[in-house]
């Protein structure tokens, strides 16, 4: 495994492959800054990223210098050169205190996002789908305190959701026809020890990746949500994971340093930094945003 070169994060976060640029992407939150790295670690670069914050995931499109973004004002377009916002749609109006946190995509390239309470006062997030084909949100799920990692399978199936803070990984049968979630039941469920379910990713075998916060590694699920494999990081707060490469066998990690005192970050020169791991099994697709 490999740690990359790069100042210490606040909260990492938004692991992404970018497939119109080769190359990863992640985000600092509450920095509002976007890094760029090629698939072996090489390469950063970097720019801020001009919206309203708190940032929440970011999101690849078909086009190379395009992605999409979750920030306080909803769903907007991102220039991945100047970092310049354009809103695209608004969500939560009318909710004060409510943002979009993370965020995914599915094989008809619809957007499954969350939204949590800047508190994390009480289960007032929201799962929706957002098509923007047909310009319109509609809620698929609710009563979540913190939501986290929306992946799809490799088939395109399948959507997986973390409850972080019920410590469940949640699973609904995407339907295709539809912009809706069927047959939602508990996939994996975890203990105190194991943290709190954060960022998600999935492998062409049809297992499933999670980031523990708290919990220091990165897990690997089997289809009935067995544990198969656990990789182990040295700081704790792990927040997301995404395959890349041109093999598909590059796994992107990211963790955080936000909640940590002082005696913590100086004892942990690991908290806030992006790892490269080499993996035996391939990512699935990276599906792309539908414009």
């Amino acid at each position: 495994m490999k740690r990359l070169e790069h100042p210490r994060l606040v909260l990492g976060e938004s692991a992404r492959w970018l497939p119109a640029q080769g190359r990863f992407a992640w985000m600092d939150l509450m920095e509002r800054r976007l890094f760029f790295a090629a698939p072996d670690g090489g390469s950063i670069e970097s720019v801020a990223v001009d919206a309203p914050g708190p940032l929440g995931a970011l999101l690849a499109t078909g086009e190379p210098e395009r992605a999409l973004l979750t920030c306080a004002t909803g769903l907007a377009s991102l220039d991945l050169s100047s970092g310049a916002h354009t809103p695209v749609m608004p969500f939560e109006t009318g909710r004060e205190g409510m943002y979009l946190n993370d965020a995914g995509v599915d094989a008809q390239g619809r957007i499954w996002l969350g939204s949590y309470h800047v508190d994390e006062a009480g289960p007032f997030g929201v799962l929706y789908c957002c098509n923007l084909r047909t310009g319109t949100q509609s809620i698929a799920d609710s009563g979540f305190i913190v939501p986290n990692g929306p992946a799809v399978s490799a088939d395109g199936k399948t959507l997986f959701f973390s409850s972080s803070f019920e410590r469940t990984v949640l699973a609904y049968d995407i339907d295709p026809a539809a912009d809706r979630l069927v047959r939602r039941r508990v996939h994996i469920r975890f203990d105190e020890k194991d943290g709190l379910p954060d960022g998600l990713a999935c492998d062409a075998e049809g297992c499933l990746w999670v980031a523990h916060w708290e919990g220091a590694c990165v897990t690997r699920h089997a289809p009935d949500g067995a544990e198969i494999s656990r990789l182990s990081l040295p700081t704790p707060l792990v927040t997301s994971v995404a395959f890349g490469g041109e093999d598909m066998r590059s796994l992107l990690i990211t963790t955080a340093s936000v909640t940590l005192d002082d005696d913590a970050l100086a004892s942990d020169p690991d908290a806030g930094s992006v790892f490269i791991a080499r993996v035996e099994s391939p990512g699935a697709e990276t599906f792309e945003a539908a414009l």
